[in-house]
């Protein structure tokens, strides 16, 4: 678990991130040694009028990004009260479960996003991007913000969106897909960046599929391309 907080908070700049513990057992910071600081949400017991003050407090600080593992504490929190008082502010992007420990990973949504205008063949639009940390860590997470826009009565319900990673040759090396989703802007992805992964210049592509249809065809632009370039980024160890 200490590892995998180390990982995930990897890339940022430490006063960036949090780590959010939903019970004050001091056990896990005798293994976590890191730099990044740690908190106790709820603050105190059953405080959820605390934990939304301590939450607000965070993102008015410019924290970007909390990982909350999540441990049972039905004295302390026994409402999700972590969680709930989280997601009110910050969207949550990623979860994996460490040994008994389901870890969960919130992002901050960004103020400003990069203008991209693509839009598909089936009116859909992506208007915006932004992604965090700049540079990729191996064994790191990618938050990746995408704006859409459309009419969502113009779909059939089951798009999906890819979101792929690719080496400079252009091999697939990780990925996040999520059904399309017009109602939340921007909409939140995360790519867990392989641990093996070698130094190098990456980008990252992002397109519309529709898992419904015979051979899961992709969705084309105007210009007849199957996919949008949304960014570059570098590996360095």
């Amino acid at each position: 678990l200490a590892a995998t907080l180390r990982a995930l908070s990897a890339g940022l700049p430490t006063e960036q991130v949090r780590i959010a513990q939903n019970f004050p057992d001091p056990t896990l910071w005798y293994y976590y040694t890191g730099p990044v600081e740690h908190i106790v949400l709820p603050p105190a017991a059953q405080d959820v009028a605390g934990a939304q003050i301590s939450v607000e407090q965070l993102a008015a600080a410019g924290v970007q990004r909390i990982i909350l593992p999540l441990q049972a504490a039905p004295q302390w929190d026994d409402q999700a009260i972590a969680a709930n008082a989280l997601a009110a502010r910050y969207s949550k992007v990623f979860e994996q479960t460490v040994g008994v420990w389901p870890v969960q990973i919130y992002a901050l949504p960004p103020v400003n996003l990069m203008p991209i205008n693509a839009t598909f063949r089936n009116g859909i639009t992506l208007v915006g991007v932004a992604w965090q940390p700049l540079t990729l860590t191996p064994g790191g997470l990618l938050t990746v913000h995408l704006q859409w826009q459309g009419a969502a009565q113009k779909l059939t319900g089951s798009e999906k969106v890819f979101l792929q990673l690719l080496t400079a040759a252009g091999q697939l090396v990780a990925q996040d897909d999520r059904s399309l989703d017009l109602t939340v802007a921007p909409a939140i992805y995360g790519i867990l960046i392989p641990a093996n992964l070698p130094t190098g210049d990456y980008r990252l592509i992002a397109g519309l599929y529709d898992p419904d249809q015979a051979g899961m065809p992709r969705v084309l632009t105007l210009d007849g391309a199957d996919a949008v370039g949304v960014g570059e980024m570098l590996l360095a160890r």
